[in-house]
């Protein structure tokens, strides 16, 4: 999971550092991130590492912003780039994945702050999302 998230915010910078954004890439990157991200977390709730009210609330703000961003696609021809606060929290949660497996008893209290902190970000970013979906819908001539 680190080895995923790193090489993901590093590839994400080189491409807007060498101006190579692209259409695919802003579809395929978050796409890759969801996989990425809800078979994890899968993979811990089966292992008993996770609980499943977290999995569901993951697999939940994932569908809806894919969906969202696919209605755009369709309705406007646009595709809406990720957003920082989407990467912070998938950062978070990978944080927070790496934590649930550590069985220490000093690391506790980041497991505990990295699971309530990540679903907090969950929230946070699906609204910021709903936010920029929206301005992207309402806008005119596009």
């Amino acid at each position: 999971m680190l080895a995923a998230t790193a090489t993901d915010f590093f590839d994400g910078m080189i491409a807007r550092v060498m101006n190579q954004v692209t259409d695919f890439g802003k579809l395929l990157d978050p796409i890759a991130d969801k996989i990425c991200v809800v078979a994890a977390v899968v993979a811990l709730v089966v292992v008993g590492d996770v609980p499943i009210w977290y999995a569901v609330l993951v697999a939940i703000r994932d569908i809806l912003i894919l969906v969202g961003g696919s209605l755009i696609l369709k309705q406007r021809k646009v595709v809406v780039q990720s957003v920082w606060a989407g990467k912070f929290t998938v950062a978070f949660i990978a944080a927070y994945l790496i934590l649930a497996t550590a069985d220490m008893k000093s690391l506790a209290f980041l497991k505990i702050f990295s699971l309530y902190g990540s679903t907090l970000l969950l929230f946070i970013s699906l609204l910021i999302y709903i936010r920029v979906y929206r301005k992207q819908m309402a806008r005119v001539g596009v």
